[in-house]
């Protein structure tokens, strides 16, 4: 499992790295089993992943569903669809929320973490305090990616079911 703690322009920034070729005389690499992915192709999946991040869910900013996000994305949060199409309405939904929406707050990223073609964010998410609903206090949530040919295609995180705001 690889942890990264880099800034998010870093992040982003080595989307655009080119992998240097060398032939397989030259280099003595283990074969990579079926589903795993190497340290490069992990850091690739963060960068990926911090990006659509960035775009969609801090900046409202619908390019970056549709770079970063497979047609037949899988949702597991119970609050939101499946699809694509369902990210680019939460990107509007961001840039331009409806009267008396709730605008979410901005997400601290405090972690990332890669394993295989998985990529989890740890982040600060501010809380109603249960016994001072007037309070608030900061927890950490979680979102998990998983990624195929540098496309998120399915996600699950920790939430919990709301009513209806989609």
């Amino acid at each position: 499992m690889t942890l990264l703690r880099v800034p998010l322009a870093v992040a982003i920034g080595a989307i655009g790295l080119s992998a240097t070729v060398s032939s397989a005389s030259e280099r003595e690499e283990p074969m990579q089993q079926p589903g795993k992915t190497s340290q490069t192709e992990q850091e690739r999946n963060v960068a990926i992943v911090l990006a659509m991040w960035e775009g969609v869910i801090r900046n409202g900013d619908r390019e970056a569903a549709l770079r970063y996000v497979h047609p037949d994305y899988i949702q597991h949060n119970v609050n939101m669809p499946s699809g694509r199409d369902a990210l680019l309405r939460l990107a509007d939904i961001v840039k331009d929320p409806p009267e008396g929406f709730p605008v979410p707050g901005y997400k601290t990223v405090l972690y990332t973490m890669a394993q295989d073609d998985r990529v989890i964010v740890i982040w600060d998410q501010p809380q109603r305090d249960p016994e001072n609903p007037e309070e608030t206090y900061v927890g950490q949530a979680f979102d998990m990616f998983r990624l195929e040919d540098g496309l998120i295609v399915e996600h699950w995180d920790d939430t919990r079911k709301t009513k209806p705001w989609m």
